[in-house]
């Protein structure tokens, strides 16, 4: 069996993988974030999933992605609450791209 878990960030992922450790599905990352900006912490959201695939010995795919995705979404909902139609939105865009995988 196999699993292809998204991750939105290293300590959501760790959660996860916790939970799964003895579990018997082979576990692959999947880090598709377009919405995390700017690229500084992108890039350290990242960083930091890296040393968590190696530390669990799980594969990492981390498919090309843009912010400009995101913003096409989005779009409409730019000025949305948090917690509104805008995170629903980003949640769908990156569970679709993690099943669609």
């Amino acid at each position: 069996m196999k699993l292809l878990l998204h991750a939105c960030c290293a300590s959501c992922a760790v959660g996860v993988l916790e939970k799964l450790k003895y579990h018997p599905a082979k576990i692959t990352l999947f880090f598709y974030n377009p919405n995390i900006h700017p690229k500084k912490e992108f890039e350290r959201r990242l960083e930091d999933v890296r040393k968590i695939a190696k530390l669990y010995s799980v594969p990492l795919i981390v498919p090309e992605q843009t912010e400009s995705e995101w913003h096409s979404y989005i779009k409409g909902f730019e000025h949305e609450p948090e917690k509104g139609k805008r995170c629903q939105l980003c949640f769908e865009l990156r569970l679709k791209k993690t099943a669609d995988y």
